[in-house]
């Protein structure tokens, strides 16, 4: 069953409607994203930490920090505009206290973590995966600056359908 704010999430996600899910049953998505099966890793980023909140105000955390942890890796992107290995500088100016089983210097072992949906940092498992492929800092910003819309899309939807219990459906 999913919680106010998961129904938000399926309300307010800007692409939702090109997600492989049934938006009326929580819990096949469950489903899917603990077998990293939607495709879409900031929507099981959401799914899973909206799925926690007990209360509008720490849901709105959530979106908060998450946007706030996009932020300061964005900023290292464009302190360093010359640098083209985009993933060294994700690991080097990711400050949350995750606890990792496997080497952060070991890009091989950071992308079979990726792969194998073992990070236990969902945000971290977009971000590397938004990063594939991308050598150009401005491009990657670009990207960050477009999920962070995403966040704040599904955060306003939140906030504006607030009501003491959650979001009103």
């Amino acid at each position: 069953m999913a919680n106010a704010y998961q129904s938000a999430l399926l309300e307010f996600y800007p692409t939702v409607d090109m997600l492989p899910i049934d938006r009326n049953d929580p819990e096949d998505i469950d489903r899917r994203v603990a077998q990293d099966g939607i495709g879409d890793s900031m929507f099981q980023f959401l799914w899973n930490e909206l799925g926690v909140a007990d209360s509008t105000p720490s849901a709105e955390m959530v979106l908060d920090m998450a946007i706030q942890d996009i932020e300061e890796v964005m900023e290292a992107f464009r302190r360093q505009p010359g640098r083209t290995d985009l993933r060294r500088i994700l690991v080097e100016s990711y400050t949350k206290e995750t606890k990792f089983g496997f080497d952060l210097n070991d890009e091989e072992a950071v992308q079979s973590a990726v792969d194998e949906n073992r990070t236990n940092d969902l945000l971290f498992t977009f971000l590397w995966r938004d990063l594939d492929g991308v050598d150009d800092p401005e491009a990657a910003v670009e990207g960050l600056e477009a999920a962070i819309t995403e966040i704040g899309t599904v955060r306003n939807g939140i906030l504006s359908s607030l009501v003491p219990e959650g979001p009103s459906h």
